[in-house]
């Protein structure tokens, strides 16, 4: 895992590269209310593995880079109610 928060006002701006490829791994783990994203860098999901995993009822994401993913892998997971 490169990040993980666990936090009520989670904020992220990710200007860099990621790259996740290992099967279960999750290369940004978000949990809160209100969790901000933002991501201008390239993304590259590959093996099985999740690039951003994001739980918020009121967050916004914003992913303006490119993102590569691969078979069986998943690029964003988001849950809630919002």
């Amino acid at each position: 895992m490169v990040l993980r928060t666990l936090v009520t006002t989670a904020r992220l701006t990710n200007k860099g590269d990621i790259v996740v490829s290992d099967t279960g791994s999750i290369g940004v783990l978000i949990n809160g209310e209100g969790a901000t994203v933002s991501n201008t860098g390239d993304v590259n999901v590959s093996n099985e593995a999740t690039g951003f995993s994001i739980t918020t009822n009121s967050g916004k994401v914003s992913l303006a880079g490119s993102m590569q993913v691969g078979d069986f892998s998943t690029g964003v997971d988001l849950n809630g109610k919002q």
